[in-house]
Order: C-alpha cells, then structure tokens, then sequence
C-alpha cells in the first residue's frame, strides 16, 4: 500500500494459512505462542505435482493454475458480453525457494516474467530480531543460497527437463525487487498506448 502497488495484485496473495496460538503445555509460565501452518495443498486435495510433490507446503503451480483459472473465468463472461475473446493476462512472479521452480517451469510462459531472489539466506532468520538492511542481506549466505535460481539452472542443464520460456529476472534487495516491479509496470503502461 505504501508504495502503491496494491492496485496491481488483481487476484490477492495466495500463502500458508497461519495463526498464532499460546502454548498452554508449557510448566515454566512462560508465555510461549507458537504459529500454526495449515498447507494450502489441502485445498488442492494434496500434491498431484512431480516436481514438489515431497513437500507438505503449497504446490504453487496448483495456486497459481487455481487463480489464473479465476481470473479467465470472470474475463470470459465479461468478453462474451462485448462479443471479444478472453486474452491470458501476463503474469509476474516473485519466489526464492526451490519450490518456486515449479510454476516457473509449469505455468509461466513467453511474455511472463519471474523475479527471482539471488544471493544468501540468514541461518537462523526466525529469531532474528530488527530491520535487516539491503547491505546485509546482500552479504548474508550463512543460511545457504536462497532455492529458485540453482532449481531453475538445474533444469536447464537436465535436456529432458521442462526448461524456463518466461523472462529472468534477478534481485538480491528490496530496492532491486522495487526497481523490477517499477520497470514492468512502466512497459506495461507503453504496451497498452
């Protein structure tokens, strides 16, 4: 909302559900609250994906199909109405984990764009306390590399793969994601004149 760009997510943000809860079971009187994840698989009556099917989160190429089919089915009807043909709008992904690939290779296509997070992840991000800076997360690798970027060169090297038709994009910073989302939203403006 800050930067005005809320206007451009047309079909929300799809996660995890999550909610906090008190931990009740602990003796110390110590206030503990614990997140609870529900996996938004279930929705999708779990994973029918090959590709992050081991994992319990999200199959975000089921996500993503679900949303893009929402959006085709109401595009449909006002289209119909003009007497004109539904066009598939151009989709622009944001991910950092392996599990990104999946929708990159599956769903995105030529004239879609991904922007995938490059650089290092924090250890042990979830008990670290404060802002983090652009400058520190660019130096950061204690936690390893963050996953899109090494699944998707993967598959590049595998010839039997599906292999990535939308546009790249890498950024490793807030300011750089900023700068990414700006640009499209620009060409997007001149494509339509």
């Amino acid at each position: 909302e800050e930067n005005k760009l809320v206007d451009h997510f047309t079909n929300g943000v799809v996660s995890n559900i999550g909610s906090w809860h008190d931990d009740d079971s602990n003796n110390n009187n110590d206030e503990t609250v614990n997140l609870r994840v529900v996996h938004q698989s279930e929705k999708y009556g779990g994973h029918s994906c090959e590709r992050c099917h081991r994992s319990p989160n999200l199959c975000k190429t089921q996500a993503l199909q679900d949303s893009l089919g929402q959006i085709m089915s109401k595009q449909q009807i006002i289209e119909k109405k003009k007497g004109t043909t539904a066009i598939r709008p151009r989709i622009v992904y944001i991910g950092d984990g392996s599990n990104d690939a999946c929708p990159v290779l599956n769903v995105l296509g030529k004239g879609d764009i991904v922007l995938a997070r490059s650089g290092g992840k924090w250890n042990d991000s979830n008990h670290r306390s404060g802002v983090i800076l652009d400058e520190e997360a660019v130096t950061t690798t204690s936690g390893g590399q963050f996953g899109i970027l090494p699944a998707l060169h993967s598959a590049n090297k595998d010839s039997s793969a599906l292999v990535p038709t939308c546009q790249v994009l890498e950024w490793n910073t807030g300011i750089k994601l900023r700068d990414h989302v700006e640009k499209v939203l620009e060409d997007t403006k001149i494509d339509s004149n």
